[in-house]
């Protein structure tokens, strides 16, 4: 019987372990824009990239860790750099 015990507690502390969230940091307001027209013709567009104004390395975030959600680091931005000039792609 003692070693049902030890299987089902490490299963927990595993279980624990990984299981992870993200704490979100506060997002600026978004600026409010003018309304179209009625009858303003429109298209449709598709995004091909998304370019966001962060620096490599720059935190984002942080990530939590386990059952209790225990601090566990840093989310921070692993990435290309963008085709403004900033480095090579």
């Amino acid at each position: 019987m003692p070693r049902f015990w030890k299987i089902m507690a490490l299963l927990g502390m595993l279980c624990a372990a990984t299981a992870s969230t993200a704490a979100k940091l506060p997002i600026p307001r978004a600026v409010d824009a003018k309304p179209l027209d009625q009858g303003t013709p429109t298209k449709p567009i598709q995004l091909s990239k998304m370019m966001v104004k962060l620096s490599r390395g720059e935190q984002f975030g942080r990530i939590k860790v386990g059952l209790l959600c225990v601090p566990g680091g840093v989310a921070h931005l692993e990435g290309r750099p963008h085709a403004a000039g900033h480095g090579r792609l």
